[in-house]
């Protein structure tokens, strides 16, 4: 946010974030970007340790790496997405909206999944010769589920037209002046 004077400040909050995504929007969103950085970085593989955290994009597959192609990292988000089962009461039931909570690659697709919304917007934005509103939508600035949006007053309009409509979003604070930004007092 730097050169820009902070006049306002809203923060909102997702209220329901991993129960409410529609798994197949997940998969459409999380695939566009895994399109989007496979045709960027030139490479036909991600290879990841086995045991690590090491990883990194290749042009040939690596021994001792997981190596993924764009098809085959798709192929494992929807195997992640549509393989989810949960016991309650001795009852085996399988996860078809939302994605579970706690899962090891949770957060990652939730974030993922509002970041291509976000980039979507801005694309849509700049395709259509809306550059002003373009810039001043850049200074948001979001952490998982909190999103902190300085200087435009009417982004509460413009939710649905950003994120997708299974999420409902909350605002904090009663004033655009004094308020909450991840357990920050701003």
């Amino acid at each position: 946010m730097e050169h820009y004077l902070q006049y306002t400040l809203q923060v909102y909050d997702f209220t329901t974030l991993y129960t409410s995504l529609d798994l197949k929007t997940v998969e459409t969103l999380v695939g566009e970007m895994i399109d989007l950085i496979f045709n960027k970085s030139y490479n036909k593989y991600l290879c990841v340790e086995r045991f690590g955290d090491r990883g990194f994009f290749a042009k040939k597959e690596y021994n001792g790496y997981l190596c993924f192609t764009a098809s085959s990292l798709k192929e494992a988000v929807h195997y992640i997405l549509n393989n989810t089962y949960i016991c309650f009461a001795g009852i085996v039931l399988k996860q078809v909206k939302g994605i579970p909570m706690g899962g090891n690659s949770s957060s990652q697709l939730a974030d993922v999944t509002l970041s291509k919304s976000e980039f979507n917007y801005q694309m849509s934005l700049i395709k259509n010769k809306r550059f002003n509103l373009a810039k001043r939508l850049s200074n948001n600035k979001r952490y998982v589920d909190d999103l902190g949006v300085a200087n435009y007053g009417n982004f509460e309009g413009r939710i649905s037209e950003v994120y997708p409509a299974d999420l409902l979003m909350e605002r904090s604070g009663e004033n655009d002046k004094n308020v909450n930004y991840l357990d920050v007092n701003v």
